[in-house]
């Protein structure tokens, strides 16, 4: 199943944390352990950093968050940057 969530979020240093965050919840909810959660949002804190490595402050990454075939996907896109996150999930819900 594909439980699709879409976020924007700003690259403020104040909100960076956000989608990272997020991003483990959504792992948690699609059965991931703590350790997948672990893996998942450290993965996308990474990815944030460098697609957004030529961006300022007032721009804003996008997070598209899905789960195919048993792993958890997000994909990180600011500007005409990319990298998707890929993590198995064993147990997935749905």
């Amino acid at each position: 199943m594909s439980d699709r969530v879409q976020l924007l979020v700003p690259l403020d240093a104040r909100f960076r944390a956000i989608g990272a965050e997020l991003a483990g919840k959504y792992c948690a909810a699609q059965g991931g352990s703590e350790a997948d959660v672990a893996s998942v949002a450290s993965a996308v804190a990474g990815a944030v950093e460098t697609v957004a490595v030529t961006a300022g402050d007032l721009d804003a990454v996008t997070m598209d968050f899905r789960t195919l075939a048993g792993q958890v996907e997000v994909t990180v896109r600011c500007g005409d940057r990319s990298s998707v996150v890929t993590h198995p999930v064993l147990t997935p819900k749905g």
